[in-house]
């Protein structure tokens, strides 16, 4: 057995243990430091899962404020007027022909004023074309006592027309027979009646429908209208005649030129007046 006096480390047995001590300390630290670096390394893979789809699209924010105005910006640049230069006769226009060039941003355009037309004819016409009206106004008297006295007798109205027909109305042979009516010719007394015959037969005329105040006639028609007759008789087919002055015309004959009104019993104090239409053509 060995003695406890004589089984002492003395100073080479001190640095070996101490030396042991160290060797194992340094191998716990390495081996604690690479464990903890895996289980570090395991925990962050652990922890990042795979990533998700895209989430949707929020809703819109509100509309912000509004901004200041903008500085003003510089005044633009003054525009071109229109010029123009006269255009001589002989010139851009044509021989006889002037006018006007008016020019902008170097564009000209040339104004030309027309020429003059020929001088028209006058509006006359030497025979009132068919289908058309003109009329007239008529009037006799007033006669007295001293100027005629004991005068009783026929007064003849002239019934002139200013343009002329281009044929006469009436046919004579047909119209002017004792007891028949006029065919183109009529009198109308102040009653708006016309009278008819030998006998002064009235009647509503069908055919003169117009007025003292609005004349009318039917084509191939002349229509006298009485507004007054005063102490006097005015009548129809014989007292409407062929206004030729021949002694063959005819009664309720109507030239191309006019008629006349016959007033019969005329005497002291007789007047009257009236209007007249005719209308060229064919009835």
């Amino acid at each position: 057995m060995f003695s406890p006096r004589n089984n002492r480390f003395g100073i080479p047995g001190v640095i070996s243990v101490i030396a042991l001590v160290f060797a194992m300390m340094g191998g716990a630290y390495a081996a604690s430091n690479n464990g903890g670096d895996r289980a570090s390394s395991s925990a962050k893979k652990a922890r990042k899962g795979p990533r998700g789809p895209q989430g949707e699209q929020g809703p819109a924010g509100p509309q912000g404020p509004k901004g200041d105005p903008g500085p003003k910006g510089d005044p633009g640049e003054s525009g071109k007027s229109v010029t123009g230069s006269p255009i001589a006769s002989g010139g851009a226009c044509g021989s006889g022909v002037s006018g006007v060039a008016y020019s902008l941003n170097g564009t000209t355009s040339n104004v030309c004023n027309g020429k003059n037309g020929k001088n028209g004819q006058t509006g006359f016409t030497e025979t009132l074309p068919i289908g058309k009206t003109e009329t007239g106004a008529w009037a006799f008297g007033f006669f007295s006592e001293a100027a005629a006295p004991g005068f009783n007798g026929p007064v003849r109205v002239p019934i002139s027309f200013a343009i002329p027909l281009p044929e006469p109305l009436s046919n004579a042979e047909e119209c002017s027979e004792a007891g028949k009516p006029l065919c183109h010719v009529h009198y109308i007394n102040p009653a708006n009646e016309e009278v008819r015959g030998f006998g002064g037969k009235t009647e509503a005329s069908t055919i003169c429908t117009g007025s003292s105040e609005e004349p009318t006639a039917p084509p191939g028609h002349l229509c006298i209208y009485a507004a007054s007759v005063h102490n006097a008789f005015g009548g129809a087919d014989e007292f409407i005649k062929n206004a030729g002055g021949s002694t063959e015309s005819l009664w309720g004959e109507v030239s191309t030129a006019g008629a006349y009104l016959q007033i019969l019993g005329a005497g002291a104090e007789s007047q009257g007046n009236g209007t007249w239409a005719v209308t060229a053509g064919e009835e």
